[in-house]
């Protein structure tokens, strides 16, 4: 069963555990609610900060604030140089102050390892910020790394992490007095105060990562929380915003699932958690969103009972953010309270969906061979990025590179722009005409300033509209209609790529070029294709549509007596292209649709250009679906609903170009068209046909030569008109993203 299926019977399965605000509920919970009167400091180019003190690789980051002066009202500036930095640390009593690195947040590394069964003698402080005299174990606040026990702290470009639990594997070597069943929680950060801010922070542990104690105001940008179980939890008023939360794998037992949010909110307090604008990635398994912590009121085996309005009832609101479809359902209280959407008050709003389809690697095809194709599903969290404008995803390219990196888009992003942003000034359309007219021109090669204008103006416009991905990426559309408008999404001598659940649409150029040889009266020639695969290696489309968008060729002027071509093809494979499978996709509404092997004088495309083609949908297409030249090119399953009477006519549906071996299989050809219509014979003989039908008939199409080779993997084809069924509705951006949720 496809992940992405699995995902959505999942996702429809627990609907009921997802409570969604209505937009006018949501209205009341945002960051300036969240906020009220205080405005945080800012971030930006820490190495321009002020350094009142200076902590040193080897010296004691609590020594150094202990050695601060007695505080005068003003900020002060504590800067830590890049090294780790162990031991507990207590802020207290500094007055408004800002600890920070510089660098990267993991240059700088404040650790600690304890937990809350570790035992302590009952005089000895288990954490200078909370002594805890008396008690003969750490608890879960002694366990802290790093206590804000104060007003108005900032902290910046730092990691805080409790390490204690860092050697279990798999529910195996926990410490002393800790289990799967208790003792091990472990916190990293706890804070207790108000106008608290943690930007391009790092919190990372296990159990109880993040203790948000206290109901002042607490602000996370910009930051990373990772951890298991009640790895966020507290009563304060939390805002996490612009961040990454990660719910981590590897230390808990099998089948034990972990548990995110654990607010505990005071009776009658309208605020609690605020998730906005962030990303909630899990590493592995279906942990879920969280919990109420039901602070003091204890289980009903122990005589607990929870009373509304008088026990604590945590709040969270997670809003405008992209989910790992693998998180479960809000559960049941720390008091075995049930979830109910009508008593607790754990909800959600305008949330997308990662899919676990973001982590599937090609099944089957070409792009199964030399080690298979697996994109980004080995990213990192860190490399699983949110794309919502073409700024986001060029800054996330750029620093990525050629990391495994997953990159969710969730917008149609404009790479185009108008003719005059790129026109250079001595071009001119109607000069350009005028002058190059074959009237008077001649069959001639334009030449001269003119054609060098559009030259100038042609260059512009490609180094604008022209997107580059690296290797190693998952592209994948998570909103509707996310994709690409207006440009050429280009791999060029990659590998390792997937590309799926988008749109490409309108390539446009801008400056088509008129080559007065091409055809027996010429043709205007388009120069981007909406998405070109050259020299890239194992590559696998998927669930994607190719149009020409709004301005399709048919509706462009005549002129020289031939119909200005402003696009290429929609997705072509060339320059030794190799290993590439292209899967339930829609191509419709073009002319020159695509096409493997860009030349017969392309010598060296011998032995690469191996490409399967299954379960695509090709309508309204006038040819090349696709023309191949040199590959050994698999056809299975595929629909071709070939129309004379549409815009572009029809041409062919198979071109088989200078040594190509087309095997075909399952192919469901419907329209008014004849069976010599389907293939086109470009100097190729080789070419063998199996169960394909045309309007439901058997078809049997001859070649001189059968293709002469065998798949290396296995994909059997199911009968054409079963295949041509499932293709209709199955073609094209149609993955489930969304489970089904309701309103509270």
């Amino acid at each position: 069963m496809k992940a992405w299926l699995l995902g959505l019977m999942l996702g429809s399965a627990i609907a009921q555990d997802r409570p969604q605000l209505a937009p006018e509920q949501a209205a009341a919970f945002t960051r300036e609610a969240w906020l009220g009167n205080w405005t945080p400091e800012p971030d930006g180019d820490r190495s321009r900060w002020p350094a009142n003190a200076v902590v040193r690789s080897g010296q004691s980051l609590q020594a150094v604030l202990d050695a601060l002066p007695a505080p005068s009202g003003q900020r002060r500036f504590v800067r830590i140089e890049p090294g780790s930095y162990r031991g507990a640390v207590c802020i207290r009593g500094l007055g408004p102050i800002t600890i920070y690195g510089v660098g990267a947040a993991d240059g700088v590394r404040v650790v600690d390892g304890r937990y809350a069964a570790q035992t302590k003698p009952a005089d000895m402080p288990a954490q200078t910020c909370v002594p805890a005299i008396g008690a003969t174990s750490m608890g879960t606040a002694g366990s802290a790394s790093v206590v804000i026990a104060q007003d108005d702290v900032q902290l910046a470009g730092l990691t805080i992490a409790n390490d204690a639990l860092d050697a279990v594997r798999d529910g195996q070597g926990y410490p002393a007095g800790a289990g799967e069943s208790g003792g091990a929680q472990a916190v990293a950060l706890m804070t207790r105060g108000d106008r608290i801010q943690l930007d391009a922070v790092h919190l990372l542990g296990h159990q109880d990562t993040f203790y948000a104690d206290g109901t002042g105001r607490v602000r996370v940008a910009n930051s990373r929380i990772a951890g298991d179980v009640d790895f966020i939890f507290g009563a304060a008023r939390l805002l996490i915003e612009h961040s990454l939360i990660v719910s981590r794998a590897g230390r808990r037992a099998p089948g034990e699932g972990g548990i995110g949010l654990a607010p505990s909110t005071p009776p009658g307090r309208a605020q609690g958690f605020l998730i906005t604008q962030s990303r909630w990635i899990v590493e592995d398994g279906t942990p879920s969103l969280g919990r109420a912590w039901d602070a003091g009121v204890k289980k009903p085996e122990a005589g607990g009972q929870w009373i509304a309005g008088q026990s604590p009832n945590g709040h969270a609101l997670i809003r405008d953010s992209l989910l790992d479809a693998r998180l479960r359902p809000w559960v049941a209280s720390t008091a075995r309270r049930p979830f109910e959407a009508k008593s607790n008050r754990l909800t959600e709003f305008n949330n997308l969906t990662l899919p676990v389809a973001a982590f599937e690697t090609a099944p089957t095809g070409w792009a199964t061979q030399a080690g298979g194709t697996s994109g980004g599903a080995n990213a990192a969290p860190d490399a699983i990025r949110w794309i919502r404008d073409r700024a986001q995803l060029e800054a996330a390219l750029r620093e990525l590179g050629e990391r495994p990196k997953i990159l969710a888009i969730a917008a149609r992003i404009e790479l185009g722009g108008p003719a005059d942003a790129f026109r250079d000034p001595g071009y001119d359309q109607a000069a350009y005409e005028a002058a190059y007219d074959p009237k008077t021109w001649g069959r001639r090669k334009p030449e001269g300033p003119l054609e060098e204008a559009r030259e100038r103006s042609a260059k512009a416009q490609a180094k604008a509209i022209t997107l580059r991905i690296p290797s190693n990426t998952t592209l994948i559309g998570v909103s509707a209609g996310a994709g690409f408008h207006g440009g050429m999404v280009l791999l060029n001598q990659v590998e390792n790529v997937i590309v799926r659940n988008l749109r490409f649409s309108d390539a446009y150029d801008h400056f088509t070029a008129w080559d007065p040889l091409d055809g027996a009266h010429g043709e205007w020639n388009a120069d981007y294709d909406n998405l070109s695969l050259r020299a890239a290696h194992r590559v696998w489309v998927d669930h994607c549509a190719f149009d020409d968008g709004d301005r399709p060729d048919h509706l462009e002027r005549t002129v020289f007596g031939r119909g200005q071509q402003r696009h290429d093809g929609l997705l072509d494979i060339t320059h030794a292209s190799d290993l590439i499978t292209v899967s339930w996709s829609r191509f419709s509404g073009h002319d020159k649709t695509m096409l493997i092997g860009g030349s017969d004088k392309q010598v060296a495309d011998a032995g690469a250009l191996r490409v399967t083609l299954h379960h695509n949908l090709w309508v309204d297409i006038r040819e090349r679906a696709p023309r191949v030249r040199f590959g050994q090119v698999h056809l299975v399953n595929n629909l071709y609903l070939a129309r004379p009477e549409g815009p572009y006519g029809f041409g062919y549906a198979i071109g088989l170009g200078l040594q190509s071996a087309v095997l075909s299989q399952g192919n469901a050809f419907e329209g008014t068209v004849q069976p010599a219509q389907l293939l086109r014979w470009l100097k190729g003989e080789r070419f063998s046909d199996e169960g394909s039908t045309l309007n439901g008939k058997p078809l049997a199409l001859e070649a001189p030569q059968p293709a002469g080779w065998t798949p290396p993997y296995r994909l059997p084809p199911e009968g054409a008109a079963q295949a041509a069924a499932r293709v209709r509705v199955g073609a094209g951006p149609t993955m489930a993203l969304e489970p089904e949720r309701k309103a509270p």
